[in-house]
């Protein structure tokens, strides 16, 4: 079942003590408590996508740096 504005449940079972927290830092921060949940969960993805992309790029031996390959840094 969809929320009104198209949101489903995401469930999962955590430790009460990470919930609390969770919570504790949803009122800090001045965001309702499933919001605050979705904008960890985005900036989890987002970490993790961006780490998959470094490692396909040095895969393909691509500088971190300069992003070419072979490397660039030091040729001007």
């Amino acid at each position: 079942m969809s929320h009104k504005d198209g949101r489903v449940v995401l469930s999962a079972w955590v430790d009460p003590v990470l919930r609390d927290y969770v919570r504790e830092a949803a009122r800090l921060s001045g965001l309702e408590f499933s919001r605050w949940v979705e904008r960890a969960v985005r900036q989890a993805m987002a970490r993790e996508s961006a780490d998959r992309a470094m490692v396909a790029a040095s895969d393909r031996g691509e500088c971190g740096a300069c992003g070419y390959a072979p490397c660039a840094c030091d040729q001007a």
